[in-house]
């Protein structure tokens, strides 16, 4: 199951390098990224986030999530 999120994860990297306005596509990189564990990834993803729309609170609360788990507080 890690791997399916790794590999989903290389494909929004590719369109995300094409057009980085995405907010839909930063937030499912963000998920996919607290699934693989791969903390920093999802923090610069939900940072993208709250950047394009400082508003959405799911964001803001996974942004928070990666910053624990990543032991920074």
């Amino acid at each position: 199951l890690c791997l399916q999120y790794e590999k989903c994860m290389e494909y929004f990297e590719k369109t995300l390098a094409l057009n980085p306005l995405q907010l839909g596509c930063w937030f499912s990189y963000g998920c996919a990224s607290l699934a693989s564990a791969n903390f920093d990834k999802a923090a610069t993803a939900f940072r993208r986030c709250v950047i394009l729309n400082e508003d959405n609170f799911e964001a803001w609360n996974n942004l928070a999530a990666a910053y624990i788990r990543n032991k920074q507080k």
